[in-house]
């Protein structure tokens, strides 16, 4: 179970890297925001002078619609997209914020002993446990499987580094290191 616990100094790191690109993110939904809103502007005063320049009789009804029809479909999808980013509520790290609060609790549970909560965890991130000669085999799903992986390389890399090294966080895959992405 200790494999799949996030250690306290990767918890911060974690958080830390996590609210960088919630930030990152919003700021890049409020000017995809106001580029739209601007855009939707432009269109509505486009829309604006065709209806003016029929009501004063300068377009007949063929023109009107011929320069009309196509801008209304625009228009009602750029308020779409605006609704959906002032509407958005789950984005594309809220798995990620889930996976380190799971892995926070399961920390918790460790530490507090509480077996019936590692057992219901276990279940969750975890297939094909094993129960054989006092100990308990677990394969684990993703991306739980990256987090054990990762701390028992941390944990082999502390044991040959007495001396107390910083940590690097090492992806399961070969051409991946989270090390950049936590600093």
């Amino acid at each position: 179970m200790e494999l799949v616990v996030l250690p306290d100094e990767w918890k911060e790191l974690l958080w830390a890297r996590v609210e960088t690109w919630e930030g990152k993110e919003s700021k890049l939904r409020q000017e995809r925001a106001t580029a739209l809103k601007t855009e939707l502007a432009s269109l509505k005063a486009k829309i604006d002078k065709i209806n003016t320049a029929f009501a004063e009789g300068a377009l007949g009804i063929e023109e009107f619609r011929e320069l009309k029809n196509p801008l209304i479909p625009q228009k009602i999808d750029l308020e779409q997209q605006i609704a959906g980013l002032g509407n958005s509520t789950t984005n594309w790290l809220e798995p990620m914020k889930e996976w380190i609060l799971e892995a926070i609790r399961g920390a918790k549970w460790l530490s507090e002993d509480n077996w019936l909560e590692m057992k219901s965890f276990l279940k969750k991130v975890g297939s094909n446990r094993l129960l054989g000669e006092q100990t308990l085999t677990v394969s684990f799903k993703e991306p739980w499987n990256l987090l054990a992986k990762t701390v028992s390389a941390a944990r082999q890399r502390d044991e040959k580094n007495p001396l107390g090294y910083p940590l690097t966080l090492m992806c399961a895959r070969e051409d991946s290191n989270l090390h950049g992405l936590l600093h």
